[in-house]
């Protein structure tokens, strides 16, 4: 009667229902344990914990209703969680590119050359499914994002040194063909300091200089 109860159960729908149940907890479980994700898997360890102790039992095909219930549930707040780091992931985005633009070797860059930079971190925008697949997704993009980046940004760097490098050694001979032996260069300081970002323009500015005098010597 047992056996025939269970494969009753399992024609009407149980089989798939705890399959998916599976495969969410199995990859739940994965996630990692910090931000967006971190705060799904406590979100959820209850309603898993509840999930996996009906599963254990022996009359598991009498609670097919509660085991739908509860992976239903799971799959909401599953399907919130890769709303929400859509919406974070775009934010990502906006920031990423606006630390490019405050890169002091931007300005080294042409115009083209800045539109492309801008066009391929907008292009690291994914668009996935709002379920525990996309969820994945757009983790797995987190790193993906903040490696391309990093690329990028040493990219610009390279560029900006290189052409400050071809334009100070051009200075260089053109001063030595007009007798001078010294490089002059000038650093706005500001009379009062209001926000950390003037700080950081100082020593920006002061690196450059730097960077310049080891060039021309």
């Amino acid at each position: 009667i047992w056996a025939r109860e269970v494969a009753k159960s399992l024609d009407n729908g149980l089989e798939k229902t705890l399959s998916d149940l599976a495969r969410h907890i199995r990859e739940i479980d994965q996630l990692p344990k910090s931000g967006m994700p971190g705060r799904l898997r406590e979100d959820l360890s209850e309603s898993i914990d509840h999930a996996k102790q009906r599963i254990g039992q022996d009359d598991f095909c009498k609670h097919a209703a509660d085991l739908a219930s509860t992976l239903t549930s799971i799959q909401a707040a599953t399907r919130d969680t890769a709303i929400a780091m859509a919406g974070e992931q775009k934010r990502v985005i906006t920031e990423a590119q606006s630390d490019l633009q405050n890169l002091p070797d931007w300005k080294e860059l042409t115009q083209e050359e800045k539109s492309t930079a801008m066009s391929q971190v907008e292009n690291l925008m994914i668009d996935t499914a709002e379920d525990l697949s996309g969820l994945k997704a757009r983790i797995n993009q987190y790193f993906v994002i903040g490696s391309r980046v990093s690329e990028l940004k040493r990219g610009i760097e390279q560029t900006g040194n290189q052409r400050r490098r071809e334009r100070l050694e051009q200075e260089k001979e053109k001063a030595k063909q007009a007798g001078k032996t010294k490089l002059s260069r000038s650093v706005k300081v500001p009379k009062k300091v209001t926000g950390a970002y003037q700080i950081d323009d100082l020593i920006s500015n002061l690196q450059l200089v730097r960077e310049e005098v080891a060039v021309y010597d």
